[in-house]
């Protein structure tokens, strides 16, 4: 991963753009020497939406799967009662 300040993206935003799209190289910019964003290749920023993505699907269905799966044993319980159990119990 390459790294520029915010004053070198500012003067030469085209260069930068150029090599993070021709070399799909991610850069970070800092402000002060600390790390504020990420300039990603939008290849790279595709694939790691369709993870993401993917990745919240699969919780879901398994997460359907489970309800569906215990649903009558839930029935009549208190859930903030048990939340707030189960914070006293850490």
């Amino acid at each position: 991963m390459e790294t520029v300040s915010r004053q070198t993206l500012s003067e030469n935003v085209n260069e930068v753009l150029k090599r993070v799209s021709e070399k799909q190289i991610p850069t970070l910019v800092t402000i002060d020497d600390q790390p504020t964003a990420v300039i990603l290749p939008y290849e790279t920023y595709q694939q790691l939406t369709q993870a993401r993505e993917k990745r919240l699907s699969e919780v879901y269905d398994r997460l359907q799967t489970w309800v569906a799966k215990n649903s009558e044993s839930l029935k009549g319980l208190d859930s903030v009662k048990l939340v707030r159990e189960t914070r006293k119990s850490r």
